[in-house]
Order: structure tokens, then sequence, then C-alpha cells
């Protein structure tokens, strides 16, 4: 006897526990702002991300990565802000140390965030 033809089964998405609502994001952004006690001193780090000068964007990624490791509503302030995309594109940048700098501050960001996942 042969085997039936097999149909095609379509499985329902399932609704995705981790997402954010988006309604969310622009109080958590409020939020975090009020909240940051380095408010204040996180634009000038972004600002500097972008700088023309190499010493300015070694040492904002530097920065960076010492802010996420240290305190929450900082983390959520430059998350809020897009360091990540900014993150990102500095490992294109010409200075090796600058792509160094970049690469451990997105590794921090990782860890720290990876930490903070009920599961891990």
């Amino acid at each position: 006897m042969g085997k039936a033809p097999k149909g095609s089964k379509k499985k329902p998405r399932r609704h995705n526990p981790v997402r954010v609502p988006d309604s969310h994001l622009g109080h958590g952004v409020q939020l975090a702002e009020q909240t940051s006690s380095k408010g204040g001193q996180v634009i000038p780090v972004l600002d500097k991300l972008d700088s023309p000068e190499v010493e300015d964007r070694r040492w904002a990624c530097a920065t960076v990565s010492s802010l996420i490791q240290n305190d929450a509503s900082t983390r959520r302030l430059l998350q809020a802000k897009g360091v990540v995309d900014k993150l990102i594109t500095r490992l294109s940048d010409t200075d090796e140390d600058v792509v160094a700098e970049a690469t451990g501050s997105l590794r921090q960001a990782s860890f720290v965030l990876a930490l903070r996942r009920p599961g891990f």
C-alpha cells in the first residue's frame, strides 16, 4: 500500500510574550529620562560617537560600555536614544581602536540584556 500525500499543515502564529507593545515605548522613554541620574550626561556622549576626532569616538564607545553596565535607567535611556544603531555604524570606522571599543560596548550590551531575560 502506498503512502498518503502530505497536506500542508499551517500552524497559526504564536503570540510573542517578549514583545513590548508600541504604545508603551513613548512612556518608557519619558520614564527613563526622569529616573536616570545621568540623563543630562548621556546626550553629549551620544554626540561624540559621531565626532570627527578619533579619540572622541573611542572615548564615547568606552563610556557607553560603562554606562550600560552600571545603571539600569541609563541603559534604558541609551536604548531609547538609539545607541545600538550608532555603535553598529562605528564597527565600520577607519580606526581599529574605535572598532574594538564599539565591539566591546555591543558585547557588553548584549551580555547585560541577556542577564535580564527570565530564561537565562
